[in-house]
């Protein structure tokens, strides 16, 4: 052979071995920056998935409360509500309703902060309530 043609063809190994790190090492930045969008995407989703869970329940949670006050909406007195609680009062209730009212709420799921139940006379009582949501 000639001194020529192993000079040309050792040149061109050189060329296509420096060519191959170069494109592995693109290959392997492109596998690191999809790595990183990837566990950005990932937490992306994990934040949107808590508050979906989130306001979901505290949705739900006040969607319950208002179903059982429009049952007792002719006998509800007052209703104050903020955006982390809701504070209510039925009045006029028999001992029958009363114990229904009560099972309902406790039942609810809901967090309960303060329920007082007052006789207002030998038949009849009053709720109030305080639910946090």
């Amino acid at each position: 052979m000639n001194p020529n043609n192993k000079l040309i063809i050792l040149i061109v190994l050189v060329v296509l071995t420096i060519s191959s790190f170069i494109y592995l090492q693109t290959l392997n930045s492109n596998v690191d920056e999809k790595f990183r969008l990837y566990e950005k995407t990932s937490n992306e989703i994990a934040i949107i998935t808590k508050l979906k869970s989130h306001y979901g329940t505290k949705k739900i949670n006040k969607r319950k409360i208002y179903n059982i006050i429009d049952k007792y909406g002719d006998k509800t007195i007052s209703k104050k509500e903020n955006k982390t609680s809701l504070e209510f009062t039925i009045s006029k209730l028999n001992y029958k309703e009363l114990d229904t009212l009560n099972k309902e709420i406790l039942n609810s799921g809901v967090k309960v902060i303060k329920l007082t139940i007052n006789k207002i006379d030998a038949n009849i009582g009053k709720l109030s309530c305080k639910v946090m949501f």
